[in-house]
């Protein structure tokens, strides 16, 4: 309850709160059960406003007990519901971006960094509106057009999202791609 009363103090401060996104795993126990009960009670109090979840689902083979699949079955029966819109990291797919740009045994913060990246990128649209360069990046220019625009149907609100070229943060400045331009 400390918790929901502190997202309802921050929401009560905004003066144009527009939807929420929340960013959580769901393999252990406080990911998946946390995790949905926050979305749960959003879903309940934030009538109108647009909730976006970005959620890392476990993959068979990073599994470290038959806990995590079962968790996540859990909370996916639970939180199929609520939410306008859910976007799904895949544990391993984010090791192997990882191993793609040879960061070797990536830590949390490492994993966190291409989930925010990621997210970042996909809400790029909304955040840089009357800029000439980026106004039309993405095509969205609100929470409720990225949801109108992905999400078919209420049932049908899981979206993939990915991002090219992958460049590790030491390589960046002696990158081909970035050669011609001055950073």
């Amino acid at each position: 309850d400390e918790a929901l009363d502190e997202i309802k103090r921050l929401a009560e401060e905004c003066d144009n709160l527009k939807g929420f996104l929340v960013i959580h795993s769901c393999q252990g126990g406080t990911g998946a059960g946390f995790g949905s009960f926050i979305l749960s009670q959003l879903s309940i109090i934030s009538k109108g406003l647009q909730i976006i979840e970005a959620l890392v689902v476990p993959s068979p083979d990073l599994v470290n007990g038959p806990l995590e699949i079962y968790n996540f079955g859990g909370y996916f029966y639970n939180a199929r519901s609520d939410g306008n819109m859910s976007i799904w990291f895949n544990n391993q797919g984010l090791y192997d971006v990882l191993d793609k740009i040879n960061v070797k045994n990536p830590d949390f913060e490492q994993i966190n960094e291409v989930i925010a990246t990621v997210l970042s990128t996909f809400l790029l649209g909304m955040r840089e509106k009357g800029s000439s360069d980026f106004s039309n990046f993405s095509g969205y220019s609100s929470l409720e057009s990225i949801t109108q625009n992905l999400v078919p149907f209420p049932k049908v609100k899981y979206v993939s999202v990915s991002v090219a070229p992958l460049i590790c943060r030491e390589n960046l400045y002696s990158s081909p791609i970035l050669q011609n331009f001055e950073v």
